[in-house]
């Protein structure tokens, strides 16, 4: 993909998604795409530090951050789940299904741009 800030922009609400949901899996995974991502575009600092959190299995603790996340989160998918009465984790399983049987960014831009409608 070569737009990595869009890609990064995805990642970041995976990782969202997965504070939601408390998978410890999916915010690893995300958290080691993100240095993927950070390391296209140069920044090896944070590159290195989204790769070694991965690697070191870090998550994120209880903090104010992971709260204020979650809330933006849950707030938006109120206002759209509103119009698609579609479930939290319906999406996050259609969300796995893509990763598994292709590219998980497609699905995100084609589920965020069809909530828009």
């Amino acid at each position: 993909m070569e737009n990595h800030d869009q890609a990064l922009y995805y990642l970041k609400k995976q990782l969202q998604l997965a504070w939601y949901l408390h998978s410890d899996l999916n915010e690893l995974e995300a958290y080691d795409s993100m240095g993927i991502e950070y390391y296209y575009l140069g920044n090896i600092n944070k590159a290195c530090f989204y790769h070694n959190r991965m690697m070191a299995g870090v998550m994120e603790g209880d903090t104010d951050v992971k709260r204020w996340n979650m809330r933006l989160l849950e707030e938006e998918f109120k206002v759209k789940d509103v119009r698609n009465r579609m479930s939290y984790s319906s999406i996050f399983e259609e969300y796995r299904n893509a990763k598994k049987h292709g590219n998980p960014f497609v699905f995100l831009h084609e589920n965020v741009r069809n909530r828009k409608k």
